[in-house]
C-alpha cells in the first residue's frame, strides 16, 4: 500500500525540519538476542514468496453486465501509484461492463470535491476515491450521501477518524489481508520495513524517516516510533519537508540531512515517489553501500534500482489490486451487501528475494483472474 505519506499540493513553502528522534530500549528488551531473533523470523516470513498475502475474495455477488455507472477519483495521475491504482479500477469496471469516468485531483486534494459534484450531477451510482482523506472534501461527500451515491475509498481515512465525533461519510474503506483496516495495515507495512532494517544491521538501525506532516504521514511515523522504541541499539529521526519541495527540492533536503547525520545507516522514505528523489541523495552521499534505503512499493522504477545494485528493499504492493477491490466493494454496497477484505498483505523484495526477471515486483496472487472468476467472467 499502498501510498503511504500524503502529498498536499499547495502546502506552504519553507525548509525541512528534523523532529525529535526516538532512541530504542524504552519498551521491551531490544538489546536481547531473543528480540533480534524474533525480528529476523518476522523478516524471513516477509521475504517468503507469499509474505502475508492471502487469496481472497474468491466469491462475489457481482455479475458482469449490470450496467452500473461510477466515477473513479485519482489523487494525482503524475504519481505512479495513484495512476496504477485507478487504472486497476477502470480496468475492473470495463470488464464488468460498467460505465466509468476518471477524475484527476492532480495532488490538489480539495479539488476532488469538483469531481465528486460532477459525478453526482452525472447520475453515477458510486464513486471510488484513491488515497485522499474525507476531510479534504467533506461538503461534497455530504452532498453525495444526500443524493444516495455510494462512496468507497482505499488508502484513506473517514471524517469520523480524523475528527472524532464527526459523522462517517464513506460507505466503506478497503480492508486488507486478515481484515486489517487501513490504520492496522499501515502499522504492519512500516513495521515490516523497519524490521528489515533492524535485521540487516544486526539490531543497530540508525534510521531517518522522510515524510510530510499529514494525518496519513502521522500514522506511518507513529508505527515506526512504536517499533524503534523496542530496539535498544536503534535510533530514529524524522525529516519533514513541505509539499512544495516534492519534485523540486526534496533531493537537496535529503542530501543536507544525510550530511548532518553521518551515523544514519537506514533511510525510510514514505513511499515510492519520495524514494525515487531520496535515493539519489543517498547515492550522492558516497555511502550508498552502507545505507539501506526503502525504495518503494515495487513499481518497475524501484525494482530496476535493485537490479542495478542499490542497497535497498522494496515491497511487493500491487496497487492495481486496490482498484479491483474498490470496484468489487462498490458493487457489493450497491447490492446492499457488506464488502469483504482483499487479500493484499505485505511482502518484501530485495536483490535475493522475490525479484522478478523483469518489470515490477508484481503480486504473489493472480488477483485479476481471481476477480474474473468470482464475477462469473471465467
Amino acid at each position: 500500500m499502498i501510498l503511504l505519506v500524503a502529498l498536499v499540493a499547495g502546502c506552504g513553502g519553507g525548509s525541512s525540519s528534523t523532529s525529535g528522534g526516538t532512541s530504542g530500549g524504552s519498551e521491551g528488551d531490544g538489546s536481547s538476542s531473543d528480540y533480534l531473533s524474533q525480528v529476523e523470523a518476522n523478516v524471513e516470513t516477509l521475504l517468503s514468496p507469499m509474505g502475508t498475502f492471502k487469496e481472497e475474495p474468491t466469491t462475489s455477488p457481482i455479475k458482469a453486465g449490470e450496467g452500473r455507472k461510477i466515477e473513479v477519483i485519482s489523487c494525482g495521475q503524475q504519481v505512479v501509484t495513484c495512476a496504477e491504482a485507478t487504472a486497476g479500477a477502470m480496468e475492473a469496471a470495463k470488464k464488468l461492463g460498467w460505465q466509468a469516468t476518471l477524475f484527476d485531483a492532480k495532488l490538489d486534494y480539495p479539488s476532488a470535491a469538483t469531481g465528486i459534484r460532477q459525478a453526482v450531477a452525472n447520475g453515477v451510482e458510486g464513486i471510488f476515491i484513491y488515497f485522499m482523506d474525507c476531510s479534504n472534501f467533506k461538503s461534497a461527500l455530504e452532498e453525495a450521501k444526500k443524493a444516495g451515491v455510494f462512496v468507497v475509498a482505499a488508502d484513506a481515512r473517514d471524517c469520523s477518524e480524523t475528527n472524532p465525533g464527526a459523522p462517517s461519510l464513506l460507505d466503506y474503506i478497503i480492508h486488507y489481508a486478515g481484515n486489517a483496516d487501513y490504520d492496522t495495515y499501515q502499522e504492519e507495512y512500516f513495521h515490516a520495513i523497519g524490521e528489515y532494517m533492524m535485521a540487516k544491521t544486526g539490531g543497530e538501525s540508525k534510521a531517518q524517516f522522510v515524510g510530510e506532516e499529514t494525518p496519513t504521514g502521522q500514522l506511518s511515523e507513529a508505527s515506526l516510533k512504536e517499533l524503534y522504541a523496542k530496539c535498544s541499539g536503534c535510533s530514529l529521526e524524522f525529516v519533514k519537508y513541505p509539499g512544495s519541495a516534492f519534485g523540486t527540492r526534496l533531493q537537496g533536503i535529503a542530501e543536507q540531512e544525510l550530511l548532518k547525520h553521518p551515523e544514519v545507516n537506514s533511510v525510510i522514505p514514505g513511499y515510492e515517489a519520495v524514494s525515487l528523489e531520496v535515493y539519489p541523495a543517498v547515492r550522492a552521499s558516497g555511502r550508498s553501500s552502507e545505507i539501506i534505503t526503502f525504495l518503494g512499493e515495487g513499481a518497475e522504477a524501484s525494482i530496476n534500482l535493485l537490479r542495478e545494485g542499490a542497497n535497498g528493499v522494496a515491497t511487493s504492493t500491487p496497487v492495481e489490486w486496490e482498484g479491483y477491490a474498490g470496484v468489487d466493494a462498490l458493487g457489493r454496497v450497491m447490492l446492499g451487501q457488506k464488502p469483504v477484505p482483499m487479500g493484499q498483505g505485505v511482502r518484501l523484495v530485495d536483490a535475493e528475494h522475490n525479484m522478478p526477471k523483469s518489470g515490477p515486483a508484481g503480486s504473489p496472487v493472480d488477483f485479476k483472474a481471481m476477480y474474473e472468476k468470482a464475477w462469473g467472467l471465467k
